[in-house]
């Protein structure tokens, strides 16, 4: 098979996506039929060279097999294979002139590294190589044209059969940048982490627009840091968006078959959460004493007249998760499970112990952090319940990596913020007070325990700003507890 396409068509590190709409428009072909002609599976994932066969692929491209190599994003960087769909984005300019970048399609980059414009996703682009009818062929009297209906790709046979515009200068560019790329991303592949090999995950905007980044973005985020620290900058450091993070802290919890033929009962469950609450309260809790029994001896009504500057975040987290591990839902357990997700629960001791762990340091960190960006729109945070029935879930303060088979869980792998920064900052705003009465907000206090307050039973603890009092109609935001 011979495809028409040229060596003057060829772009440096130019995506698959690009090279099988350029060719399908010259051959007057669907893209999707000539990915299935190069297919080795069913269902061939074009951006993927490993369902499809390259070295024909460059026989009848007329390419050498190296500059086919890196039109698949899978020959570039360790990308992570759990992607079904692919989505094209585009540089204004890049396309403007023929071009379609192999690293647009991933989710780090939010920027053209070589003209610093947004990359901006089409929908018509993405499905131009699932469908037979993505491109639209009109025959002339002379000739024929080419395009899609979003205007990104157009070509006509009566004009010249080059396809792009790009100068020499430009061509010379984006081989040069291209290669320093690639190199940063071969020196991420050889940390050889599963975390930083997130990092390369391809472009899903249902992970992005919630006030909140999702749990994808918060790995790719904690992978970037990591390949940051471990292999240097960015060759374009402006091209990807790097969140603040405080340190980070990775638990990997191993599965043993042996653990998980036992079976646990109430009186096993209560010895597991006995043992945890002991490690915790020794490691973190008893030099924070005082604070701990100030809150435990306050009434429902003083846990939500908490004030947030003079707050003991380690203690209030601990309340607050032994509170959650006993919150009776209404069925027969009278302890909770915390798990990953909703489906999948803990199968070995080992993982139930590790999980309770974890819940209590994304408490701990959401306190900290709600703390942390406390203004004066906003009177109030809470602590409370998200789920109405058990398990427990962990928050979006929680990053978890499972293997799974039916509800059961396998290997786990939980990433959170690091416990010694948590400490620290702890002990840093219980150094500033002065009085432990002043865990309470005197204001708050009063509205709480004076006018018709009703502590909703599924809210644990509230912190208050300042002096405000209990203003309505504001929007405050939750730390889950679970």
């Amino acid at each position: 098979m011979e495809i028409t396409y040229g060596r003057f068509n060829y772009f440096p590190y130019e995506s698959s996506w690009a090279v099988f709409v350029k060719a399908a428009a010259l051959n007057l072909v669907s893209p999707s039929r000539l990915i299935a002609s190069l297919s080795r599976v069913p269902v061939a994932r074009y951006w993927m060279s490993d369902d499809l066969h390259i070295k024909n692929m460059a026989d009848a491209l007329g390419l050498p097999q190296a500059a086919v190599d890196r039109c698949f994003i899978d020959s570039l960087t360790a990308c992570p294979p759990q992607n079904s769909h692919v989505y094209i984005r585009h540089c204004r300019r890049c396309i403007a002139a023929g071009y379609h970048s192999v690293y647009f399609l991933l989710h780090m980059l939010q920027r053209c590294p070589w003209h610093d414009e947004p990359l901006i996703a089409c929908a018509c682009c993405s499905r131009a190589c699932l469908t037979a009818s993505s491109l639209r062929i009109q025959p002339l009297e002379v000739g024929f044209t080419v395009h899609m209906r979003c205007g990104h790709f157009s070509f006509c046979s009566l004009g010249a059969v080059r396809m792009n515009e790009i100068t020499d200068d430009q061509w010379q560019a984006y081989e040069h940048l291209g290669l320093q790329l690639q190199e940063w991303f071969q020196a991420v592949r050889a940390i050889n982490s599963p975390i930083v090999d997130y990092a390369s995950a391809l472009y899903d905007p249902s992970w992005v627009g919630g006030s909140v980044p999702s749990k994808c973005e918060q790995l790719i985020n904690c992978g970037l840091h990591q390949a940051l620290a471990g292999v240097g900058p960015f060759p374009v450091p402006e091209a990807i968006t790097v969140q603040p993070l405080p340190p980070q802290h990775v638990r990997i919890t191993p599965y043993r078959a042996g653990e998980a033929e036992y079976k646990f009962g109430e009186e096993d469950l209560f010895a597991l959460y006995r043992c945890v609450r002991r490690y915790l309260y020794k490691r973190y809790i008893k030099r924070h004493g005082e604070c701990y029994r100030y809150l435990a001896r306050l009434t429902t009504q003083g846990l939500h007249a908490l004030d947030c500057q003079a707050a003991c975040t380690v203690s209030a987290a601990y309340l607050a998760w032994r509170l959650a591990l006993r919150y009776e839902f209404g069925g027969e357990t009278l302890l909770n499970l915390a798990a990953p997700s909703r489906d999948i629960l803990p199968t070995t001791a080992r993982q139930i112990m590790e999980l309770w762990i974890a819940l209590f340091y994304t408490i701990w960190a959401g306190i900290e952090r709600t703390n942390a960006s406390r203004s004066v729109d906003r009177d109030r945070y809470s602590v409370a319940l998200s789920c109405n029935a058990a398990p427990l879930t962990l928050s979006s303060e929680a990053v978890s990596i499972i293997g799974y088979t039916g509800s059961n869980l396998l290997h786990l792998i939980c990433i959170h913020a690091a416990p010694e920064w948590l400490v620290r900052q702890a002990e840093e705003r219980c150094l500033k007070r002065h009085r432990i009465a002043e865990l309470s907000n005197s204001r708050a206090w009063e509205s709480v325990q004076f006018w018709a307050y009703r502590p909703n039973p599924r809210t644990f603890l509230r912190f208050w700003y300042g002096q405000h009092g209990k203003g309505g109609g504001r929007i405050s935001p939750v730390v889950a507890a679970g």
